[in-house]
């Protein structure tokens, strides 16, 4: 058995605040953060909102995030499930309207998106649908995702690769 303490919490104090939808320690800036996107419900059709909160400096356990984002970002993607930063690259990963059927992966800049292609037919569906989460190990350079009850992971740089064609 583990027991994880917690160390501080989140909660909104409006009823009609952002709600977030999933999170993502974020190594890739200085200081440390976290990514945020914000949960939205499955036939909305958009924007959803990304923040960037970065970590406080917790002299005698004060506030784990900073009150206000560093950073708020609006994406026309809809059903975002994963977040991910990685340097000033956004990586946001979808579901499909249908649960049995592939989701996608994105790539976001303030330039614009792109879907990761893949396969013969390079079709942009490479995603586990119902996948939640994105992180990245900096060790190895992977990006790690769960979908159901199976964890994967890749290298980042096959993703960007993906994104090059």
């Amino acid at each position: 058995r583990y027991v994880l303490p917690a160390v501080a919490s989140y909660a909104t104090a409006d009823a009609d605040a952002p709600r977030p939808g999933g999170i993502a320690l974020d190594r890739g800036s200085v200081p440390h953060g976290l990514v945020v996107h914000e949960a939205t419900a499955p036939n909305e059709e958009g924007p959803t909102r990304l923040w960037r909160y970065t970590f406080g400096p917790r002299p005698g356990y004060g506030p784990l995030l900073r009150t206000e984002p560093v950073a708020v970002y609006e994406t026309k993607l809809t059903r975002v499930r994963g977040v991910l930063a990685h340097r000033s690259d956004w990586y946001v990963s979808r579901a499909t309207g249908a649960p049995e059927e592939r989701g996608t992966l994105w790539r976001q800049d303030t330039k614009g998106a792109s879907p990761v292609r893949c396969g013969a037919d390079e079709t942009y569906r490479c995603w586990s649908g119902p996948a939640t989460s994105l992180s990245y190990w900096q060790a190895t350079g992977d990006v790690w995702s769960q979908s159901g009850r199976m964890l994967f992971a890749l290298p980042l740089a096959a993703v960007d690769e993906a994104l090059e064609r």
